[in-house]
């Protein structure tokens, strides 16, 4: 009806990219890109490894606008050429189960945890030398699941600056 709901602030003191959004049959995720650290909610505030790292987070809202929780991913140290070190997420997209598809594109290996867990897991390893696309299966609760396809380059030029593999849609059919 073209009515005033619900907004909400992702704040951040560097970069924040919100990358995607769906809707659930009880609620709505959001994809969040950052670097440095941001604030959810006035109470949740995450914290990366340094500076010239790209995190991930993924956000869940009920329909009511009110915050339900979250899954943080970071990547780890690699020796590409890369100065920035990044994960990115470029798309999520819901099945008809209610799971996420989450596009995710990366250098590295990616940890992540539910926000209540008290350490990250490795969910993920990206060849040696390597950047990738990954799609990763969480449920409607932020559980993550698998890896359901994974598609890599292997840099073969340690100066090139311009390879990349990335993402950019996400389609699923019901």
């Amino acid at each position: 009806d073209g009515k005033y709901k619900w907004s909400k602030c992702i704040s951040g003191e560097k970069e924040v990219e919100a990358s995607s959004i769906a809707e659930m049959s009880d609620g709505f995720v959001m994809a969040v890109n950052y670097k440095g650290m941001i604030n959810v909610e006035n109470k949740y505030t995450f914290n990366i490894k340094g500076q010239h790292y790209m995190n991930s987070i993924i956000i869940k809202y009920s329909k009511e606008g009110e915050y339900l929780w979250n899954y943080d991913m970071f990547t780890t140290e690699t020796n590409i050429y890369f100065t920035d070190k990044y994960i990115k997420i470029s798309q999520i997209g819901v099945t008809k189960e209610n799971n996420l598809i989450v596009a995710v594109n990366l250098a590295g290996t990616i940890k992540g945890k539910m926000e209540k867990s008290k350490f990250y897991t490795t969910i993920y390893n990206c060849q040696e030398q390597g950047i990738c696309t990954n799609l990763m299966m969480f449920s409607g609760e932020g559980e993550f699941i698998n890896n359901i396809y994974d598609l890599n380059a292997k840099i073969n030029n340690s100066n090139s600056s311009n390879a990349t593999i990335a993402c950019t849609d996400l389609v699923i059919t019901k």
